[in-house]
């Protein structure tokens, strides 16, 4: 797992509340939080008195003073209750005692960091695949997705392509029968841009597709581990982009 300690404080408002709960969460499981997942609310990770490296890079983060009283860019308790990752009790001194919940600790269950990802195909073979997994992507909560119809008239496609190329960290690329054997080598030249991006290059092969001799078969997919979708069935589809999703961070269940 990645620290996201490390991850810049978010200048979102709704990602302030999200990335705070998940950092809360990885404190409790890395074993730093005295009491586990409790703590005070006059007692917060803030306020600890510790040499510990996590609880430094917290406090470096989200600010040093007191949980909820103005003096952090961290998000109000209040807020953290309302989204339900932390439940609130009063203990016999009056004092509020939080508990992170099972939703702040499944934050943990994906990047710290989502991914920016383009998706390549060729739409005679893959369009219904390229627009599931966008959809399962954003479910995830990865906004950052390119798929060709976010092409509006008048750009320079090819020049887009090779920007969003440039600026994705994965490039995920959809191989039926046909696609390498177009007349026009669109994604051919896609994945050449990938390569010379550095991106990071996810192959998946569906409509009984198996990598054969041909001859614009490029080398970089046959390099690297690869996802096959064995039959076109729904099952078989939701195993290939969970495998998918595996293999960015996310977990499936």
């Amino acid at each position: 797992m990645d620290n996201p300690l490390a991850q810049p404080h978010p200048a979102d408002p709704i990602l302030k509340v999200h990335d705070y709960a998940r950092d809360l969460a990885y404190l409790a499981i890395s074993g730093v939080l005295p009491s586990g997942s409790r703590f005070r609310g006059d007692d917060s990770p803030h306020e600890m008195k510790t040499s510990n490296e996590l609880i430094t890079q917290f406090k470096d983060k989200w600010g040093r003073g007191r949980l909820g009283r103005g003096e952090l860019e961290s998000p109000d308790p209040n807020v953290l209750v309302s989204f339900g990752y932390l439940v609130r009790e009063t203990d016999s001194y009056g004092i509020y005692i939080y508990e992170l919940t099972q939703k702040a600790f499944q934050l943990l269950e994906r990047p710290s960091k989502a991914p920016s990802i383009f998706i390549s195909y060729r739409r005679q073979e893959s369009s219904a695949l390229a627009l599931l997994i966008e959809a399962r992507l954003r479910l995830v909560g990865v906004s950052d997705i390119f798929v060709d119809k976010n092409i509006s008239p008048g750009d320079d496609w090819e020049q887009l392509l090779q920007q969003t190329i440039r600026g994705s960290s994965v490039f995920v690329v959809l191989i039926a029968p046909n696609t390498l054997n177009a007349s026009e080598p669109h994604v051919e030249r896609e994945i050449a841009w990938a390569v010379e991006a550095g991106s990071r290059i996810v192959s998946i092969w569906h409509n009984q597709h198996r990598m054969k001799n041909e001859k614009n078969y490029p080398s970089v997919l046959a390099q690297k581990q690869f996802i096959v979708v064995e039959d076109e069935t729904t099952k078989h589809y939701e195993t290939a982009i969970s495998e998918l999703l595996n293999s960015l961070g996310y977990r499936t269940y």
